[in-house]
């Protein structure tokens, strides 16, 4: 598990390495952006493949769970393509 608390523009500038750090089947948890930004960040982590487990939102935040799959699901999603 990976767990970031700071602003939009640098989760979406350190997503690569971010994600090379994670285990498959392993969790990532990103906060400390406002809900407006958030499509923004899911999007920079969803195209290097993470998959959107939850997304809170409290008051002017916004948390994201995600998940970095493992080999299977990625053959799995595949095959069913």
């Amino acid at each position: 598990m990976i767990a970031a608390n700071i602003l939009a523009r640098p989760l979406c500038l350190l997503a690569g390495g971010v994600i090379r750090h994670l285990a498959p089947g392993g969790h990532l948890i990103l906060s400390g952006f406002v809900p407006a930004d958030g499509q923004r960040v899911l999007s920079a982590y969803r195209s290097r493949g993470l998959i959107l487990v939850r997304r809170i939102t409290r008051a002017d935040w916004q948390t994201l769970v995600l998940r970095k799959p493992l080999r299977t699901d990625a053959l799995q999603r595949t095959a069913s393509s």
